[in-house]
């Protein structure tokens, strides 16, 4: 065709073309022949895969295990029961560690106060005896100028002492508290009588 003298390449084009179309038909008519001979072929090969699978019982394999309806029923009853065990048994432990704490607080601040109180005890029965030995001294004509006392000792004294006198200062106190809440409701009563209409 290329030696042809009246060719142009239109009709090199022209040419192509037409074999390219024949090429096409010739491929398509072969895909369709395959097409009818493999037609239903892969959804019955899938059918019969399912079928297999069904009569064998074969199980998915997965990444989570696999349980029947009532094993997995029988566990998660057994994982709400556990739960509910590890929770009851931490609320448990947690009120028997504040029980214990509050039970030590309280034997500490009553071991506090036995010993203040067994402190004040023998302050006070050092006391007494000091008193007692002064007396005798003194019924005896001798006159002690220094007491031989610890300094401790003679600290106690002053702070009963002066508990005492605080003592005697609150009373008084509270006595005049009474007195002039006695006076304010007589006089609040005297108000509320005045201004009630008298009928």
């Amino acid at each position: 065709m290329e030696d042809d003298l009246l060719i142009f390449p239109s009709n090199i084009t022209a040419e192509s073309e037409a074999i390219k179309a024949e090429f096409a038909d010739a491929v398509d008519s072969y895909a369709k022949i395959i097409q009818k001979k493999i037609e239903g072929r892969g959804m019955k090969c899938v059918k019969q895969i399912m079928e297999y699978a069904e009569k064998a019982n074969v199980k998915i394999l997965t990444l989570t295990p696999y349980f029947d309806p009532i094993e997995r029923m029988w566990l998660d009853v057994f994982e709400k029961e556990l739960t509910t065990a590890f929770r009851e048994e931490r609320e448990r432990l947690l009120k028997e560690k504040q029980r214990i704490e509050e039970k030590k607080k309280k034997l500490e601040e009553e071991k506090k106060k036995a010993e203040r109180e067994a402190e004040q005890k023998e302050a006070e029965a050092m006391i007494v005896e000091y008193s007692s030995l002064e007396a005798s001294s003194q019924n005896k004509g001798k006159l002690s100028t220094d007491s031989g006392l610890p300094a401790y000792i003679l600290k106690m004294q002053e702070d009963i002492e002066a508990q005492r006198i605080r003592k005697e200062n609150m009373a008084e106190t509270q006595k005049n508290i009474s007195a002039r809440q006695e006076n304010m409701d007589s006089k609040l009563d005297a108000i509320l009588a005045f201004l009630t209409p008298k009928t």
